[in-house]
């Protein structure tokens, strides 16, 4: 099974959330090649959690610093509301939940194997990149061509 490689795709246009995103796949890359070990797997996961919830706190943060700071007008242009923010933001929780479960137990109710593991987060990763995470890459599009001021501003 090939590793998870970056891709343009999972860029949001932050450099800070970009870079979080490595981070995570360097992580779901290092429970791929540890296939025998389960308490480095464990290991693993136990960070690949806490770095999502950062992650995830990152783009929340910065989420509402743009809703606070542009009218809405503005976010019309950008083709965000208020509620497509709300219902991104509830999604980290969910995807959180999510996450932990897909780590830790089957449908089945059994722990999950290695291969098992992997193939969930890599499904789990793309998901979060590329959909759920499309809203907020149309935004700092849209902030780079109308509110380069404010876009400089997020880190």
């Amino acid at each position: 099974m090939q590793q998870l490689a970056w891709s343009d795709s999972y860029s949001v246009g932050h450099t800070g959330l970009d870079e979080e995103h490595r981070s995570m796949i360097a992580i779901i890359n290092s429970i791929r090649t540890d296939e025998t070990n389960e308490d480095q797997r464990r290991q693993l996961l136990n960070c690949l959690l806490p770095t999502t919830s950062r992650h995830f706190e990152h783009e929340n943060s910065l989420m509402q610093t743009i809703l606070s700071d542009i009218d809405a007008e503005q976010l019309t242009i950008m083709s965000m509301s208020r509620e497509v923010a709300a219902e991104h933001l509830r999604e980290h929780e969910l995807s959180l939940e999510l996450l932990y479960s897909m780590a830790t137990v089957t449908p089945a109710g059994r722990p999950p194997g290695p291969r098992e593991v992997y193939e969930n987060l890599v499904h789990w990763f793309v998901q979060h990149a590329i959909k759920h995470d499309a809203d907020l890459k149309a935004v700092f599009q849209a902030l780079e061509k109308n509110c380069p001021a404010l876009l400089r501003t997020l880190v």
